[in-house]
C-alpha cells in the first residue's frame, strides 16, 4: 500500500544506513561527556603556585617566607615543565638505531601581578641581593667612582676634601668595597623547589622543580597611555628534575596542595546555589542531593545541614514546578533516546526519496 511506502523506506534506510549521510554527536559526547565528563579538558585559569624559600634565604631576608603563599596566589601565567632529549642514531648492523644519551630540562617562564603592596617586587629584589653584592653599595661610598661628577679644585683644597673622579675601584681605600657575586652567600640555591599544581574536579596534578634556579627576571615597563593593563613582574627558572605528584584537593592549612586551602584566602563559605548553602532545588537536585547524603559526600556535621535544607527545598516545591520539571526531564530523556539511533540538525529537513519532493516525501531530522 502507497501509505506504508515512507515507512518501509525508512525502515530499510534505519537497518542498511543507521546514519544516514551525517554522523551524531555522540563521538565527542562519549569521550568528553560520559563517565561524569572524566576525560574532558582541564581548564587553563584553575592552578595554583607555591614557593619553598632555603633555610639560608628565610635567614638572609627575614620576613619573605610569610609572604610565599601570597607571592603564589599573584601568579598570572606560568609553564610547565618540558623536556628535551638528546637522541644520537647508530648503526647496528646497517640498520639504524636510536639512542637517548641525556635529557636537557627546558626553562619555564612564571609572570606575576605587580600588587600595591609589593610582594612580588621584593622577590625579585630578595633574589638579587642573596646572590649579588652590588645591591649593597651605595653611591654616595665612592664605590662606583665619582658619581657626583665632581672635578679637582684648582686651587687650594677645602680641608677632609676627598676628590672622586673616574672609577676608583683601585685606588687606596676603595678597592675592599665587594662586587658581583663576593657576598659570602653558601652554594645553596634561594629557592628550595617550586610548586605548580593543576586543579581539576577536586583533584591536582603537581609538578615540583628541583632546586629551581633563575637565569632572568624583570620588571614590567610604564606607560602613559595605558590605562588598562595591570603591572607584571616576570622569571626565567631552571631546575634540576622534577617531580610528579597527584591527589584529592583538601581545603585547610596543612592541605593539598600546599597553600592552596590555607583558610587566609580560601573561601570556606558553601555557594549561595549549592545544598549546603541553602539553594531552593528542585526534584533533580533534591534526589541528587539524597544521594550526596547518603554517600557520605557532606560528613556528619555537613550532612545534617545538608539534610535540613533537603527537607525545605522538599517543602518548597509545587505541583506546577514538579510536573514542569517531570516534563523537562522526560523530554531531555527521549531527546537523548532518539539521538542514539537518529541523526541529523534540529529543525532540517531532508528528502526521503532521490529525486521527489512535496511535503508527503521529507522528514524533519531530531
Amino acid at each position: 500500500m502507497a501509505i506504508f511506502d515512507g515507512f518501509f523506506d525508512n525502515f530499510a534506510s534505519g537497518i542498511l544506513n543507521p546514519k544516514g549521510n551525517l554522523a551524531d554527536y555522540k563521538h565527542a559526547s562519549r569521550l568528553f561527556v560520559d563517565d561524569k565528563m572524566k576525560f574532558a579538558p582541564k581548564t587553563k585559569f584553575l592552578y595554583h603556585v607555591q614557593f619553598y624559600l632555603s633555610e639560608p634565604a628565610k635567614q638572609f631576608i627575614p620576613g619573605l617566607d610569610k609572604f610565599t603563599n601570597k607571592i603564589g596566589g599573584l601568579v598570572k601565567a606560568s609553564d610547565l615543565p618540558s623536556y628535551s632529549a638528546n637522541v644520537e642514531t647508530r648503526n647496528k648492523y646497517n640498520r639504524k638505531k636510536n639512542f637517548q644519551t641525556s635529557i636537557e630540562y627546558n626553562p619555564i617562564t612564571i609572570d606575576f601581578y605587580d600588587d600595591n603592596f609589593g610582594a612580588t617586587t621584593k622577590l625579585l629584589e630578595s633574589y638579587y641581593k642573596y646572590y649579588f653584592a652590588d645591591s649593597f653599595q651605595f653611591l654616595e661610598s665612592g664605590a662606583f667612582g665619582d658619581t657626583h661628577g665632581r672635578q679637582d679644585f684648582v686651587g687650594p683644597r677645602p680641608e677632609g676634601y676627598t676628590p672622586l673622579v673616574g672609577d676608583t675601584l683601585y685606588t687606596d681605600g676603595n678597592n675592599s668595597f665587594k662586587f658581583g657575586m663576593d657576598n659570602n652567600i653558601p652554594s645553596v640555591p634561594f629557592f628550595h623547589k617550586i610548586e605548580i599544581s593543576q586543579l581539576s574536579r577536586k583533584s591536582f596534578n603537581t609538578f615540583t622543580l628541583v632546586r629551581p634556579i633563575l637565569t632572568e627576571w624583570s620588571h614590567d615597563s610604564v606607560d602613559n597611555t595605558d590605562s588598562s593593563t595591570p603591572m607584571s613582574n616576570g622569571i626565567t627558572v631552571r631546575y634540576e628534575s622534577v617531580l610528579y605528584d597527584q591527589g584529592p584537593v583538601e581545603a585547610g592549612r596543612n592541605g593539598e596542595p600546599t597553600g592552596f586551602g590555607d583558610p587566609a584566602h580560601y573561601d570556606n563559605t558553601p555557594s549561595p546555589i549549592s545544598l549546603l548553602g541553602g539553594a531552593n532545588l528542585g526534584v533533580g537536585g533534591i534526589l541528587g542531593g539524597a544521594g550526596d547524603i547518603l554517600g557520605g559526600e557532606y560528613g556528619l556535621a555537613g550532612g545534617a545541614v545538608a539534610g535540613f535544607n533537603l527537607v525545605q527545598s522538599a517543602q518548597n516545591l509545587t505541583t506546577e514546578g514538579v510536573v514542569e520539571e517531570g516534563l523537562n526531564l522526560a523530554t531531555g530523556l527521549l531527546d537523548d533516546i532518539g539521538s542514539d539511533d537518529v541523526g541529523g540538525l534540529p529543525n532540517t529537513f531532508f528528502p526521503k526519496k532521490r529525486g521527489r519532493g512535496g511535503d508527503l516525501d521529507i522528514t524533519e531530522a531530531t
